[in-house]
């Protein structure tokens, strides 16, 4: 096993715990689609490499670190709260 596989894993495994421990579903929609985690605060990992952004390893260890800095939303949600749309409209 390469080391990307190890690191691809690792990923799989401790993203699915967060997003169960979170319940599985967008907060605000109830989707269990295309989920992701939005910044509800700043972390002192944000912004860490700005304009290129983070890796996913690099967000999962920060939702881990600071997980009330984090909610649950599914893809279209976290577009919608992040420009400031409203998300059932």
């Amino acid at each position: 096993m390469t080391v990307n596989d190890r690191v691809k894993r690792w990923y799989r495994r401790h993203r699915a715990e967060e997003v169960k421990k979170r319940g599985g579903r967008c907060l605000f929609c109830m989707s269990k689609e295309s989920l992701e985690f939005a910044h509800v605060k700043k972390t002192p990992l944000s912004g860490i490499r700005k304009g290129r952004g983070r890796s996913q390893e690099e967000v999962l260890k920060d939702v881990r670190e600071n997980p009330a800095s984090y909610i649950l939303l599914c893809a279209r949600c976290h577009r919608n709260y992040d420009y400031g749309e409203s998300v059932f409209g």
